[in-house]
């Protein structure tokens, strides 16, 4: 996913899963072993733990929740102080503040980093620490890989999903589609958004080709046509015929079909926008994009349906396209540090799966507030913990999971695909001009472009 956020807009109702994470957590830490000083000048040698990516002061309700947590946490940990700060991860500045010492100690990650991290020796190795407070155990097995290689674990997966298509389930209607049988092949969906623009004020699909969003999708639809963009080792797999198969379907549909948005530069908001306000009728996103189109967009929660990333091949190498979010610890951090920090995690982000009261009490206090419960997604813990806690808050869920029956059902056998390991932010910067081409000019020669592309896009690795 593009760092400057989710391939989704930032909603003021979010998967409460997330928002637990990224809201009621903030999950970076500056610790210091040092006695300090509190507000009213007494002395306190506790473990500070300075947690950021706190919620603007505009959200009152975020940052109300957001203070609730911490003096939980710190009532549970009495040898613990937590203090706040908005310092997030950025990719641009981590190496120099890491260099400098002025780095929170917990900070969330886009699924795209811990591997670059890892490599170039800039996290803290996690694995005593979960170990010991049996945190390894919890985590669900499949995102493992995510944060680790293969000796040490330097990170801790808190949220997570999968590609899929949403769409406007009043658009469907108005078009003679069934809103309860999304498109599951490429096939279908040219016909649906052909469907949608001949019969109604829509126009069938937005893609989006900007601001790293583009070549996102052109990758989770790679994947879906039985592709990948880089191989193990980092080797780009551009000219393998996949990608062209997902460009040659959204060339058709743009230039023989007049059934996808001609704007080459959408982004997450803007896509969302033009599905929300019914003049598109459908896009690739991630589930949890319903918080934004119901909670900020106003759109209403029985004309928003998600179903699986549609399939462009029948045979077993067919993916969609999976990210999240983890928390991890920069370098440097010492053993009483790392332990403080995964403490920070269980509590405020992985607590709800393996106590009923906790998530109960998480449920109840959520009620009222900005954030949604239950929107379906891909779990950060195993399968049987996740089903715990569904049933456990069964009577909080406020989202209409039958609307996401085509995503739900397509889960337990669907493979998911991480995103490029190497560097995948230079890849998607890339890819968008791919998008955008293909979408602005009908003679685009794809495969020239994917190879010229490529060799450009692999000297641009080699640099970085």
């Amino acid at each position: 996913m593009p760092v400057v956020d989710r391939p989704v807009v930032p909603a003021p109702r979010r998967d409460r899963r997330r928002t637990a994470s990224v809201v009621a957590a903030g999950l970076a830490l500056v610790v210091a072993a040092t006695a300090c000083t509190d507000a009213d000048g007494v002395e306190d040698d506790r473990l500070v733990l300075e947690v950021g990516d706190e919620p603007p002061a505009t959200q009152e309700e975020e940052v109300a929740l957001w203070e609730q947590r911490i003096a939980e946490f710190e009532e549970r940990h009495p040898d613990i102080r937590v203090d706040s700060t908005p310092v997030p991860y950025s990719p641009d500045t981590f190496r120099a503040q890491l260099e400098a010492d002025a780095l929170p100690d917990v900070l969330l990650v886009p699924f795209t980093e811990p591997q670059g991290l890892i490599a170039r020796g800039e996290l803290s190795d996690l694995s005593t620490a979960l170990a010991d407070t049996g945190l390894e155990d919890l985590v669900n097995p499949g995102l493992q890989g995510v944060v680790s290689d293969g000796e040490g674990v330097y990170g801790v997966p808190v949220s997570a999903y999968s590609m899929g298509l949403v769409y406007n389930r009043a658009v469907f209607t108005a078009a003679g589609l069934d809103p309860d049988a999304p498109p599951t092949t490429w096939d279908e969906v040219r016909a649906a958004a052909a469907q949608i623009t001949d019969r109604t004020d829509a126009v069938g699909l937005a893609h989006m080709g900007a601001e790293n969003y583009g070549g996102f999708t052109l990758t989770a639809e790679t994947y879906s046509f039985g592709g990948r963009v880089q191989d193990d080792d980092g080797q780009l797999l551009l000219t393998d015929g996949p990608m062209a198969e997902a460009l040659e379907l959204l060339r058709a549909m743009r230039w023989e079909d007049g059934s996808v948005d001609p704007e080459a530069g959408h982004t997450s908001e803007t896509a969302a926008a033009r599905l929300a306000s019914g003049r598109v009728g459908m896009y690739v996103a991630a589930p949890d994009v319903y918080g934004a189109l119901v909670g900020r967009l106003g759109m209403s929660p029985d004309d928003v349906g998600v179903g699986a990333l549609p399939r462009g091949t029948e045979g077993d190498d067919y993916a969609t396209l999976a990210g999240g979010t983890a928390a991890i610890v920069p370098a440097g951090a010492s053993e009483e540090v790392r332990r403080a920090a995964v403490e920070w995690v269980e509590f405020s982000s992985l607590e709800r799966y393996v106590d009923e009261e906790a998530a109960l009490a998480e449920a109840e206090a959520l009620r009222g507030t900005p954030v949604f419960l239950g929107v379906p997604g891909l779990s950060p813990v195993d399968e049987g913990a996740y089903a715990q806690w569904q049933e456990w808050v069964a009577d909080d869920i406020d989202v209409p999971l039958d609307n996401f029956r085509g995503y739900t059902a397509a889960l337990p056998e669907q493979e998911v695909q991480e995103e490029p390991g190497d560097q995948a932010q230079v890849v998607y910067r890339f890819l968008d001009d791919v998008v955008q081409a293909v979408l602005v000019d009908e003679s685009t020669d794809i495969d020239t472009l994917l190879a010229e592309t490529q060799e450009e896009l692999a000297a641009e690795l080699e640099r970085s």
